[in-house]
This record gives structure tokens, sequence and C-alpha cells, in this order.
């Protein structure tokens, strides 16, 4: 694990850097440094391989990919995307939000309640004023 908390902490301004790099020089295709740090992310986190040793356990159940973090997020921006697109306010916006982030904490309560705690900030902040 501290093996991987190193190479964490070197792929922070790697990535960082590649991602300005992109912004600057225009390589093969869009994000081409960045997403080839990426590659050698994934690569060295399979060489790693941290949690190898609790992979066979009886009664590990893998995670379902609608409820991965990327995916929740993709559909929030489903929402917001849409809703901007219609001309959407703020409002409205939120109120989109507010109905993924629902039918998300209703489809799996165990795994809304992390989305849910974590959106109430962001609630807070669309909160038109008074």
């Amino acid at each position: 694990m501290l093996l991987g908390s190193f190479r964490d902490f070197a792929l922070v301004p790697i990535s960082l850097a590649a991602a300005l790099l992109d912004l600057v020089h225009k390589g093969e295709r869009e994000g081409y440094f960045f997403y080839k740090v990426m590659r050698w992310a994934w690569h060295s986190e399979e060489m790693i391989n941290v949690y190898s040793l609790i992979k066979d356990e009886v009664g590990e159940k893998g995670v379902d990919p609608n409820y991965t973090v990327d995916s929740v997020v993709a559909r929030i921006e489903g929402a917001v995307v849409r809703e901007y697109q219609k001309g959407g306010t703020a409002v409205n916006i939120k109120a989109a939000l507010d109905k993924v982030i629902d039918q998300v904490h209703r489809e799996k309560p165990e795994e809304g309640r992390g989305v849910r705690s974590g959106s109430s900030r962001v609630k807070q902040e669309l909160k038109p004023p008074q």
C-alpha cells in the first residue's frame, strides 16, 4: 500500500503537467499526453496489485458498474447538460440534480448514502439567495 501511495503522490503532478502540455501542444489526438499518463498509472496499478490478497475471499462481491463514481457523475452531468440545453435556470438545474441523486438513493440505498451526504454541500451552494 505504501508503494501505491508513493505512486499516487508522484502521479498527481505528472498528470497535471501532462494536461497542461496537452493545452499547449496538440498531440496526435486530444489529451494525448494525459491519456498516456493514465495508461502508465493503470499499468503500475496492475503491477502493484495491492488488493490481490483479498481478491478471492468468500463473500466479496464486485462493484456494480452503475454505481461507480464515474457512472454516477455521468448521470449527474447528463441531467445538468439537459437542463442547460433547455435554457434552465439554477433552480431547474438544482431540481434535476436532486432528482438524479434521489434516483440513485432509491435504486441502491447503501451506495446512494455516500452520494447523498456528498451532495448536501452542493445543494447548499445552489440554493437561491433569500
